[in-house]
C-alpha cells in the first residue's frame, strides 16, 4: 500500500504539526521516488535513493555525478495576502489541492557556491515569487539559452537540466503537459503575462480568483495524468476508496440550505451531457471529452446571500459548435459571481437551452 499513488492524498495529514510536508511527509518522499525513478530523456535512469544521509532523494550517475533532490509544493497560494485570507474556505480547498501530488516536483536540493538552490530563488525572486507557470516559463527560456529572471539560478544547475536534454524533455518527464501549448512552445500562463514586467501576485480578487481557478485546473489536470501514467503500471494505483463524490458535496450544501440548487444544476448538466466533478467544497462541470476544463462551478456554501458561482464562457465555445458572442448573450461575461434564485433559474435555464450536441 505504501507503494500505491493515491491522487487525493494530502501529505499534510502524514506530516507532524507545524512542520513542512515537503521535508517530513514520508508519503510525499514514497511518490517522488515511485513516480520518477525512470528513464531519463538523456538515456540513463533516474534512480532515487530515498536512504541516503542528509539528502531528501539523491541519484548517483558515474558519468553525471551525483544530484540531490528535493521536494516543493509549487503552485502558490499567496495565502499570507490579507485579501486571498477573506475567503477561508476557497483558501482551504486551493491548499489542499495544492498538497496532492499533482501540485508537487523535485528540484535540485544542493546550495552551489553559498547561493539559493532553485526552490529557494524562484520564492524570493519578486519577478516569480513561487509562480509556477512563470518558472516553466523561465525553464523554457534556459532551453532555448534565453535571459529569464532566473537565468543565473539555473546556470549553477545546468547539470541537472542536461539530464532532460530540452524543455520538451523535461515537460514529459515530470508530466507537465497540461501547462504548456500541445507544441511545447509556449507555456500556458495563469494570469496575463507581460514578460515579467509586472508583479507577479494579483492586484485584486477579480485577478486572484481567475489566477485560482487556472491553477486550480492545472493540479487537476495533472493529478489525472498521473494517475493515465499510473495505469501502465497499476501497482502504483490507489483505489478510489474515499475519493470525493457529488453525494459528498450536497450532504455540505444540505447544511447550508442550498441542496436544492445544487441538485438542479446536476440535472441540467446531466441532461446535456456533461461531466460533474467533486471538490470539498463545490461542484465543477466539464466538457464530456475533457474533465479538466471548467464550463460552470457552483460552491455548496453560499456568500452575501447567494449561491457563488463561476461561469466560463470560452470553454463553451471551444468544445461544442457555438460562437463565444451568443454563450456571452445566453450567460453573461466568463467570470465569478453570486446568484439569488431568480439569476440561478435563469442561467440555469439558458444553459438547458445551449445547443451542445446533447
Amino acid at each position: 500500500m505504501g507503494e500505491q499513488i493515491d491522487v487525493s492524498f494530502d501529505f499534510r495529514t502524514d506530516t507532524p504539526p507545524k512542520k513542512d510536508p515537503d521535508v517530513y511527509s514520508k508519503t510525499l518522499r514514497d511518490y517522488h521516488k515511485l513516480l520518477w525513478s525512470k528513464r531519463l530523456p538523456c538515456g540513463e535512469v533516474l534512480d532515487l535513493d530515498d536512504g541516503a544521509r542528509g539528502h531528501y532523494l539523491l541519484h548517483r550517475s558515474d558519468e553525471r555525478g551525483d544530484f540531490s533532490l528535493s521536494s516543493d509544493a509549487v503552485v502558490a497560494s499567496f495565502r499570507y495576502v490579507p485579501m486571498v485570507q477573506k475567503e477561508a474556505e476557497e483558501l482551504r480547498e486551493f491548499l489542499y489541492l495544492g498538497y496532492t501530488m499533482g501540485g508537487m516536483m523535485l528540484w535540485p536540493g544542493n546550495k552551489i557556491d553559498g547561493k539559493m538552490t532553485i526552490n529557494g530563488a524562484r520564492g524570493f525572486n519578486r519577478k516569480i515569487r513561487d509562480r509556477f507557470d512563470l518558472t516553466l516559463e523561465c525553464i523554457r527560456r534556459y532551453y532555448l539559452s534565453e535571459s529569464s529572471p532566473l537565468s543565473d539560478d539555473f546556470a549553477r544547475y545546468a547539470g541537472f537540466f542536461e539530464l532532460f536534454v530540452d524543455f520538451r524533455g523535461f515537460v514529459e518527464f515530470f508530466l507537465l503537459q497540461d501547462a504548456v501549448t500541445v507544441d511545447f512552445e509556449a507555456v500556458i500562463f495563469s494570469a496575463p503575462f507581460d514578460d515579467f514586467a509586472t508583479s507577479p501576485v494579483p492586484r485584486d480578487m477579480d485577478e486572484y480568483r481567475e489566477y485560482r481557478q487556472r491553477a486550480i485546473t492545472f493540479i487537476e489536470a495533472r493529478n489525472r495524468r498521473i494517475l493515465r501514467y499510473c495505469s501502465d503500471d497499476r501497482s502504483k494505483m490507489k483505489p478510489a476508496g474515499t475519493r470525493l463524490t457529488p453525494e459528498a458535496v450536497l450532504e455540505l450544501a444540505d447544511k447550508h440550505g442550498t441542496r436544492g440548487e445544487l441538485e438542479s444544476a446536476i440535472a441540467v448538466a446531466t441532461s446535456k451531457g456533461l461531466r460533474v466533478r467533486a471538490f470539498k467544497t463545490c461542484l465543477m462541470f466539464t466538457p464530456p471529452t475533457n474533465a479538466t476544463r471548467c464550463l460552470f462551478t457552483i460552491w455548496a456554501r453560499p456568500e452575501r446571500g447567494g449561491l457563488k458561482a463561476w461561469v466560463g464562457t470560452q470553454p463553451f465555445a471551444e468544445f461544442f459548435a457555438l460562437e463565444q458572442a451568443e454563450v456571452h448573450q445566453r450567460l453573461g461575461p466568463e467570470g465569478w459571481r453570486t446568484l439569488d434564485q431568480a439569476e440561478f433559474d435563469k442561467l440555469f435555464h439558458n444553459i438547458g437551452e445551449l445547443d451542445l450536441g446533447s
